[in-house]
């Protein structure tokens, strides 16, 4: 069907709503594509909520309240366990994040290379050694890093490893052998070699081909891997320590143990489902690992205005005050008392028993689709 065609559906199924309650359904239907509900399922609820209208007498407001909270929380309950289970999940796959380092590199080399380009000319030569040696520690630092964080939310804890210590050691070396040419040495380049790179890197992002979303793994062969992957899951998308990612599997496996004694060709994908599926309602239940998650969060977003502050300080001591790094330094030092304050007990507390109920409100989803199977 052309999507004229849809469309034209969605105003005959709003039409079928009395004329009052009309702006209430298409403000639900609006919330629920602002959302990605597949046009199905919108259809699907709208009609549910027609027909308890219709037998009940009452209007949408009295029976379901207000149709963006409304909507918001059946956007929730509607979407597939697979993509529940993935919420954790930053991007949708490693391409994404690759093309997003990409664009964030491409941004910060055009946007400083304009400047001095400006500055000094186009055609002259600025660009120090120490310079490219920072840019390319700097990237291949932060792209491991975030190629770490993916991987590890993906379960896949050795690759991760591998990859940061691979992109730190290769970042670094890199940055090294670049110093050895002398740090204060001009590269034999003008200037718009910058932006005319930064440019590259941008338009290679736009241009990049879309691709399918990750998917984790539906079946696994064997217990003894679905419970191996099960832990992987609890320690890198949810924080476990290794110890209680095990304790909280060992009602699990030892309800498998009682099934595989009755029945040696029992299948552990048909007894608990998916790994990454099963585990949402583990980690719904304990707060140890969410709370050092957000002591993890917070110490990153300290780290960062530290470190700007510190080189200012240094740069203040080294060349003399001006107004212009008084300000960076003002600045830097409000985002530093901004961070500690968003540290205080109260936020701690309420950010932990959100993202607790959150997950609680995720294992109900994925419980709520294995009973309708």
């Amino acid at each position: 069907m052309t999507d004229d065609g849809n469309d034209a559906a969605d105003q005959d199924l709003i039409g079928r709503f009395e004329p009052a309650h009309q702006s209430w359904a298409r403000g639900v239907q609006a919330t629920l594509l602002w959302k990605d509900t597949p046009s199905a399922q919108i259809d699907r609820e709208l009609i549910r909520v027609l027909n308890a209208v219709n037998d009940s007498a009452q209007n949408p407001h009295e029976l379901f309240g207000e149709p963006i909270d409304y909507a918001r929380q059946r956007a929730i309950a509607l979407r597939p366990a697979e993509q529940v289970a993935r919420r954790e999940m930053p991007l949708e796959s490693m391409r994404s994040l690759m093309g997003g380092a990409g664009l964030v590199i491409g941004l910060l080399i055009a946007g400083f290379g304009l400047y001095v380009a400006f500055r000094d000319g186009w055609l002259a030569q600025s660009w120090q050694v120490w310079q490219l040696a920072c840019l390319v520690a700097g990237a291949g630092i932060a792209g491991a890093g975030h190629a770490f964080w993916y991987l590890r939310l993906s379960a896949r804890l050795r690759a991760a490893l591998l990859v940061l210590l691979g992109g730190l050691v290769g970042a670094l070396g890199c940055a090294a052998l670049l110093l050895t040419l002398g740090s204060e040495r001009v590269l034999p380049m003008p200037n718009l070699v910058g932006p005319i790179l930064g440019l590259v890197l941008l338009v290679g992002f736009f241009l990049l081909p879309l691709t399918e979303a990750d998917s984790d793994p539906i079946a696994v062969a064997g217990a003894k891997q679905w419970f191996a992957l099960a832990e992987r899951f609890l320690r890198g998308r949810y924080g476990f320590t290794r110890a209680e990612a095990r304790a909280a599997l060992s009602v699990a496996r030892s309800h498998w143990e009682q099934v595989h004694a009755h029945d040696p060709a029992a299948d552990p994908n048909e007894e608990f489902g998916p790994p990454a599926q099963f585990v949402v309602s583990l980690a719904a239940l304990q707060e140890g690992p969410v709370r050092r998650r957000w002591w993890l969060k917070q110490v990153l977003y300290l780290l960062i205005p530290s470190c700007f502050v510190i080189a200012q300080l240094a740069e203040i001591m080294g060349g003399g005050v001006t107004w212009w790094s008084i300000s960076t330094l003002a600045f830097w030092l409000a985002v530093l008392g901004l961070s500690i304050y968003l540290m205080r007990p109260t936020a701690r507390s309420k950010d932990i028993s959100e993202k607790l109920a959150e997950r609680r409100r995720d294992a109900q989803v994925i419980g709520a689709g294995v009973e309708d199977d």
